[in-house]
């Protein structure tokens, strides 16, 4: 049988969230963004256009604007 007990204060400055385990670290929260790795070859400008038609196409936006959500 577990014998701890947890003793629950008001303290505003504190969170709500009781360790119900204190020996386990703080859980972090996710990142904000995925750390993006270059594909180890390199690209040519036909990518670069592909994209920019294909962005005219479905969103009907302007060359200068498709290139630069592109870029």
């Amino acid at each position: 049988m577990d014998t701890r007990s947890v003793v629950i204060t008001h303290n505003p400055s504190s969170s709500n969230v009781t360790a119900l385990h204190p020996e386990q670290s703080e859980v972090q929260p996710p990142p904000m963004w995925q750390v993006i790795t270059p594909h180890p070859d390199p690209v040519g400008t036909e990518v670069f256009m592909d994209i920019m038609t294909d962005l005219q196409r479905y969103l009907f936006i302007g060359k200068e604007n498709a290139l630069t959500v592109v870029l």
